[in-house]
């Protein structure tokens, strides 16, 4: 018996029992597909180096669009900002009934990026691979038909300019300290942690939410530094300053 060929492909896709008309029903979905894509991808062993995110509209016809990261990662965190990235808009394509999540350009090896939130799959001016088919309906595109695009500023994907950079840090009256991992389409992604705290919780908000506030860096930090004000001054971790005359 010859043994199972390795699949070139994992995914996951889920069909919708009501049409998503937000952007921001479309991203709960396709995190969810992404989240059981990437089991199978942690039970398969490999790392994915090429994303791929398909919808399928009310009208039948299915959008796809993919971007290929620079090394193969199974860091779960770089495969969804990607997927964020590329992520049709129903506001554009139409009604959604299907998303899906696919990792392609699979890998046993391993090469993880230093700086991965400096990475921008799909960002301004760089290209992604999108195809659109129809497959039933007036206006039918033959299968298969395939285009390269590209996202310029000022188009459907930055309809709203954010004030957030990534890295930046901010903070919200809920979740308390944070840094922003990525911004775009409408919406800001941001991990709540601290020097005290260790990784946190990823959230998603509107990039015009008024909870969310910029802060300083040094926040992030949690020194609790007494000042000259509080009597003694305190040394950095909450220690007691010692007495070189040895008294």
């Amino acid at each position: 018996v010859a043994p199972r060929a390795e699949a070139k492909q994992i995914s996951a896709e889920q069909t919708l029992p009501v049409d998503a008309r937000t952007y921001r029903d479309v991203l709960n979905i396709m995190e969810l597909s992404a989240r059981q894509a990437y089991r199978r991808l942690r039970k398969d062993g490999r790392a994915a180096r090429t994303i791929t995110v398909k919808i399928r509209t009310s009208d039948f016809a299915l959008h796809t669009r993919s971007t290929t990261l620079p090394a193969p990662t199974d860091d779960f965190e770089q495969l969804l900002r990607a997927a964020r990235a590329v992520l049709p808009r129903p506001e554009d394509s139409g009604a959604v009934r299907l998303v899906g999540v696919g990792f392609s350009g699979l890998s046993h090896d391993r090469q993880e990026m230093l700086f991965p939130e400096l990475s921008h799959p799909a960002g301004p001016h760089q290209s992604v691979t999108q195809s659109a088919t129809t497959v039933a309906g007036p206006g039918a595109i033959p299968a298969g038909a395939e285009a390269v695009g590209e996202s310029h500023p000022g188009g459907a994907a930055e309809r709203k300019e954010s004030r957030w950079q990534q890295t930046q840090d901010v903070w919200h009256p809920d979740y308390g300290h944070g840094w922003v991992q990525g911004s775009g389409v409408g919406v800001v992604t941001v991990r709540f942690e601290t020097r005290e705290t260790g990784p946190g919780r990823i959230a998603t908000f509107d990039t015009d939410d008024p909870q969310l506030q910029p802060a300083d860096p040094l926040d992030s930090l949690a020194w609790n530094v007494a000042t000259e004000d509080d009597g003694e001054q305190l040394a950095l971790g909450g220690e007691e300053p010692t007495d070189s005359t040895g008294e």
